[in-house]
């Protein structure tokens, strides 16, 4: 928690999210944790993206989450079909009733982070 603080560029709302992540993963500190691997592990990313959905949420945007795509790649697009089933109770289109789907994507060989953005898949 002392390096949250510490990082004077990091909002109070940035802040209060790290916060609730380290409290997630209770054997590391989320801050410890990043700086002894340097990168974000599927977990944390997921917290935060949940977290930014929420906070900005949108009628037009649909947010995958992180084992989405491996999950599609290695075993197809039925056992991902059911993903997408809360949106379908909504409107019988589901993701194609969006504008704008936003796919986290793990470079396995950089251990990078990428957000694919599908603009109006319709």
């Amino acid at each position: 928690d002392g390096a949250v603080k510490k990082a004077g560029l990091v909002s109070a709302r940035t802040r209060y999210v790290l916060r609730k992540i380290g409290r997630l993963k209770n054997s590391v500190p989320v801050m410890a944790q990043l700086s002894a691997s340097g990168h974000l592990d599927r977990h944390l990313l997921g917290v935060l993206l949940r977290h930014c959905t929420k906070c900005y949420a949108s009628p037009r945007v649909y947010t995958f989450s992180t084992p989405f795509l491996p999950r599609l790649e290695s075993e197809g697009f039925e056992t991902v079909k059911p993903w997408t089933r809360s949106l379908r109770r909504v409107c019988p289109a589901g993701i194609f009733a969006r504008d704008f789907l936003l796919i986290p994507v793990l470079d396995d060989s950089t251990l990078h982070w990428w957000l694919a953005v599908v603009c109006y898949p319709w």
